[in-house]
């Protein structure tokens, strides 16, 4: 699963629809090995162009696919280095250093992090920023409170075991999910071990849960605009294959934007 995946998927659509093309949406589902057939078989396809949220440094292989058959592609959401093209970011720096900050200036000290692999540029910016906004606030890292996960649904997880299998007095007072799907996990297994969010430990992620709108209790988030991904990243593809865009290559910062809703608590005192 990629970060609002589905969202942008959708809005992609409207905008593909509306500069008059059509849209294949594939869903990699965080393989490397299935990514590389659909581009594959994209190419075999002729199309015109590819949006891709990339699965990972690995990705590098697929878009010097692309480049070899001249085929225009922006890179939405996710970041491959020292490659030529437009590119769709969001501000990952920024989005979790208020997140985390937010947490602080409540009184949080022991901030635990669950995050994805650090072969996808989402999960490295957002564990660098993690590191670096505590210790602009003079904070102790702890390693154990710094977990790697996937992003597979299939395989089971029970990632926090250890951070809360320790006296209560150990654990950390707040978790920061480096995104919305580890974060519905990370509450999952928190009820199975009858630990309330946020009465017992405060919890927050990167990106809204647009999907999980009822779901209790509402995060406190960093929100990304799924739309704007989709739209943009097509209306620049779209340009590439009509030659209508600029020579230079563009790169869009899109900012994201707190949320503060109950999972984060009330501040300590």
């Amino acid at each position: 699963m990629q970060d609002t995946v589905l969202s942008e998927g959708l809005w992609a659509a409207d905008k593909a629809n509306q500069m008059g093309y059509q849209l294949i949406l594939c869903n990699t589902d965080e393989d490397y090995e299935i990514e590389s057939e659909y581009i594959d078989a994209l190419i075999s396809k002729r199309v015109d162009g590819v949006i891709i949220a990339p699965t990972g440094d690995q990705s590098m292989k697929n878009l010097k696919k692309l480049i070899k058959n001249r085929v225009p592609f922006t890179l939405i959401d996710r970041q491959i280095q020292d490659v030529s093209c437009d590119r769709v970011l969001g501000d990952n720096y920024e989005g979790t250093k208020k997140l985390l900050q937010h947490l602080i200036d409540f009184g949080h000290e022991r901030i635990a992090m669950v995050h994805g692999p650090l072969t996808i540029s989402t999960s490295k910016e957002r564990y660098q920023a993690y590191i670096e906004t505590l210790k602009i606030n003079d904070l102790t890292i702890d390693h154990s409170f710094v977990i790697e996960t996937h992003y597979k649904q299939e395989k089971q997880w029970n990632g926090i075991d250890g951070l809360m299998n320790v006296p209560p007095s150990e654990r950390p007072t707040a978790i920061f999910a480096a995104n919305n799907f580890i974060a519905i996990k990370i509450i999952k297994s928190l009820r199975e071990k009858q630990i309330k969010v946020p009465e017992d430990i405060a919890v927050v992620c990167f990106d809204d849960l647009e999907l999980f709108s009822d779901f209790d209790p509402f995060l406190t988030v960093s929100s990304q605009p799924a739309y704007d991904f989709g739209y943009l990243g097509t209306q620049l593809v779209i340009e590439r294959v009509d030659e209508v865009g600029p020579v230079d290559y563009r790169t869009i910062n899109l900012k994201p934007e707190l949320v503060i809703r109950k999972s984060a608590g009330a501040p300590i005192k």
